[in-house]
């Protein structure tokens, strides 16, 4: 028979459940890439965030000075193969920024191991400019980076984010 304290248990454990599942997906968001749908994690270790952080700073002074040499062995490798960059061409297919100077704060990075040494990293941030004597709003700003913590190196992949976005 069914009584007022078995209702209220009942009740209990269904509120536990649905609140562990609202925690775990707090923790664990969805996220949609092209289609596909994968769980990432949200990167929590503050020292990596700040890593990545300034991996992609570097990306965007090199972008900023039109290095050349340098961009091309930042980019990642599979992405020159897609897009045929070479040295020749690698400024044409980049979106260049001009001569300011530029900062990049990380907003939100998702990550997922590739493989035991090579960590990939979904990048959401803001490019702020720098200027003296006027204010500009930053920019959305995406980008994937690849880190080998092995050879203590990293790639890039440039993104244009139309497909990150939480579900």
């Amino acid at each position: 028979m069914i009584t007022k304290s078995n209702i209220i248990l009942i009740s209990i454990l269904v509120l536990l459940v649905f609140l562990f599942t609202f925690l775990y997906n707090e923790r664990n968001p969805r996220v949609r890439f092209d289609d596909e749908m994968y769980t990432k994690r949200i990167l929590a270790d503050r020292t990596r965030f700040f890593a990545v952080n300034n991996a992609v700073n570097t990306y965007i002074n090199y972008l900023t000075e039109q290095d050349v040499d340098s961009l091309y062995l930042l980019l990642d490798e599979e992405y020159k193969e897609d897009n045929k960059i070479t040295k020749s061409n690698l400024l044409s297919k980049l979106d260049l920024l001009n001569d300011n100077m530029y900062i990049f704060q990380a907003r939100r990075i998702f990550h997922e191991e590739q493989t035991e040494a090579i960590v990939k990293y979904y990048i959401f941030g803001h490019l702020r400019e720098l200027l003296l004597d006027e204010h500009k709003d930053p920019v959305e700003y995406y980008l994937i980076i690849y880190i080998d913590n092995d050879n203590m190196t990293f790639s890039v992949r440039p993104y244009n984010g139309a497909s990150f976005r939480e579900e």
